[in-house]
């Protein structure tokens, strides 16, 4: 199963320097624009600590941005309205690709569990 990972995973795992964790548990990762986007604003606002996890995004040929297909986008829509772009367009992912999600937040993870998506 394909796993699409959230911005504050990635930055997190940035923080510590544990970004091998993905590539050793799920071989090849996925994230959507709207969460390269969440990643890109957050430098433009100062946090100099976002851009290694752009570095890292773009750095691993084993760490892949996927856009949205149509029947995606609609779901992401209707989700963006209750929740950020990022998780909203990674949620549109697993749920209509059967993915693994991988987020730490509880708004995303409490709809996941709700809707029977698969997330961590």
């Amino acid at each position: 199963m394909s796993s699409i990972i959230n911005n504050t995973v990635i930055v997190n795992l940035a923080l510590v320097d544990r970004f091998d964790l993905l590539k050793k548990n799920l071989g090849t990762a996925y994230i959507t624009p709207e969460v390269l986007e969440e990643i890109e604003e957050g430098i433009n606002e100062g946090y100099v600590f976002m851009s290694r996890a752009k570095d890292i995004v773009e750095y691993y040929d084993w760490f892949l941005v996927t856009g949205l297909k149509q029947e995606e986008d609609k779901t992401f829509r209707q989700l963006a309205q209750i929740m950020g772009k990022g998780e909203a367009s990674c949620i549109s992912v697993a749920m209509e690709r059967n993915w693994s999600f991988f987020t730490d937040d509880d708004r995303a993870r409490r709809f996941c569990i709700n809707n029977n998506v698969s997330s961590m």
